[in-house]
């Protein structure tokens, strides 16, 4: 990794700088072969849970986008107010101040909402002054399409999503970048069955569709 790589992720130890990078090592060649993936300002992680890899994959990818985290479920967001349709500028501006200060998990950055409530996205990139958002999932792309958030949690209906809905043509998100698919079990199981699943869907109208070695981009047409 380079000395500009590791000043991005300076917070994180070396062992954990050098995980990322393995991570991020097959989807640098689409960074290329996309230009317009530069371009990225706002990311958006759907289904942050309570991990912290993507945070860091993203912190890589697009070191001067704005990275902000998302989630439904009540047990994993105590503390924080569900946001619906728009985002408050108190909320907002906490999120740009954990941006400034990046730190292990950046839980600052992270908000009680749905990545798939288009008015929020388009709010929060519209006030934020931005222009080209992602949406960004490790290992969460099965919780976000399930009924149920997590083993103990139903989601309200008006939190439930196909992967048919994921890739309309009014969708905020100009590309989206899902980690976590075993693309050697050729889709008989969870590991890449919806990855699969998805990647049809978003070649069935228009999307363009990558497969990298753990996951999937796509470009919106």
């Amino acid at each position: 990794m380079g000395k500009e790589a590791k000043d991005r992720l300076h917070y994180l130890k070396p062992e954990q700088q050098q995980l990322i990078e393995e991570w991020v090592e097959g989807i640098l060649p689409l960074m290329e072969k996309h230009p317009r993936m530069k371009d990225v300002d706002l990311v958006i992680e759907g289904g942050v849970g309570t991990g912290s890899t993507l945070l860091d994959i993203a912190r890589r990818l697009f070191p001067d986008a704005l990275y902000v985290g998302t989630d439904i479920a009540e047990r994993l967001m105590t503390g924080k107010s569900r946001i619906n349709r728009a985002i408050d500028k108190k909320t907002l501006s906490g999120i740009q101040a954990a941006n400034d200060h990046p730190s292990f998990g950046m839980r600052g950055a992270v908000i009680h909402g749905n990545c798939f409530d288009t008015e929020l996205v388009r709010d929060i990139a519209q006030k934020a002054g931005k222009r080209n958002p992602i949406l960004a999932t490790f290992n969460a792309l099965n919780a976000l399409l399930d009924r149920k958030m997590n083993p103990w949690d139903r989601k309200d209906e008006s939190d439930r999503i196909t992967l048919e809905d994921m890739v309309l043509s009014n969708s905020p998100y100009v590309a989206q970048l899902h980690v976590g698919a075993d693309w050697d079990d050729e889709g008989a199981t969870s590991l890449s069955s919806r990855y699969c699943r998805l990647e049809s869907a978003a070649n069935s109208v228009g999307w363009i569709t990558e497969r990298f070695d753990v996951g999937l981009l796509l470009l919106r047409p």
